[in-house]
């Protein structure tokens, strides 16, 4: 048994992307399935990509987001057939799956949509590598769309090619090698199983705790910072009284929970001098 830690920065990475009918992962499916290898930074190969016939009516607004609409999937396979073809790349290459915000979508999508087309196989979520999860960690007051992040890393993603499956495959795994390289992912592959296991679950802690569009300091528990807005990375401490209770009345219970408002309404009221 070879006990060598497994490299992300020499592995061969299979970055994935879907586009769908719709955000459910129960009731929409999948029109277009989309991957592309690379290894050490480079791409290997072609990408490869699909349309999918979702066996059913695409809506407007979802093809005016990735531009797939309801003649090009015509005559499209259907989903068991893509599936079969894409595990056979898994079981073939064996490669490092990889996808931003695989975990919360790209994932459950294609596990659900094997789950209604009766295919045993499934994604395993505990061993899929999502760079998404990284960037909240490490970078929160960046925004955490897609093309923000390319390019707070250099890397480009074109808005004519953004929301394409190839397209935004190929930029996830270079963002992934890239964030090894830098440091913010670790290059043992399990512990950067580890260490993404960690930050979801703390961040999602946090998220219930405080409310989508607040976050804990990484280094200072003690503080409290935006996520959301012109803002977004600046501690509460740091901002005009005015601005605070503005939002402590406009954002919703899922932006800000009860303890978030109730935690800065007492900082303006304790803290004053700081306004």
């Amino acid at each position: 048994m070879n006990n060598t830690p497994r490299k992300i920065s020499e592995s061969l990475i299979l970055a994935v992307d879907v586009e769908t009918t719709g955000l459910s992962v129960t009731e929409d499916k999948v029109v277009e399935l989309g991957g592309v290898y690379v290894k050490g930074g480079w791409r290997c190969g072609p990408p490869f990509c699909s349309k999918v016939n979702p066996e059913r009516y695409i809506p407007i607004d979802a093809t005016r987001i990735h531009g797939v609409a309801q003649e090009d999937v015509a005559n499209a396979p259907t989903w068991k057939t893509i599936s079969q073809w894409f595990y056979s790349h898994l079981q073939t290459a064996d490669p490092i799956v990889c996808g931003y915000n695989i975990l919360a979508f790209d994932a459950p999508m294609i596990n659900s949509e094997n789950k209604r087309a009766g295919l045993e196989w499934r994604l395993d979520l505990q061993r899929t590598l999502d760079p998404f999860i990284f960037c909240r960690w490490h970078h929160p007051e960046v925004q955490s769309r897609l093309g923000k992040v390319c390019a707070f890393y250099g890397l480009e993603l074109p808005d004519d090619a953004a929301h394409s499956a190839d397209a935004d495959s190929e930029v996830t795994a270079l963002l992934a090698v890239a964030m090894v390289w830098a440091g913010y992912i670790p290059d043992d592959l399990e512990q950067a199983f580890e260490r993404q296991a960690y930050f979801k679950e703390k961040m999602e802690s946090d998220t219930q705790r405080w409310g989508r569009k607040l976050y804990v300091n990484r280094e200072d528990p003690e503080k409290l910072h935006i996520a959301s807005g012109v803002y977004r990375g600046r501690c509460i401490d740091d901002l005009e009284e005015s601005y605070l209770k503005r939002i402590t009345s406009e954002w919703s219970a899922e932006d800000m929970s009860d303890e978030g408002r109730t935690y800065i309404l007492e900082r303006t009221r304790t803290q004053g001098v700081l306004f």
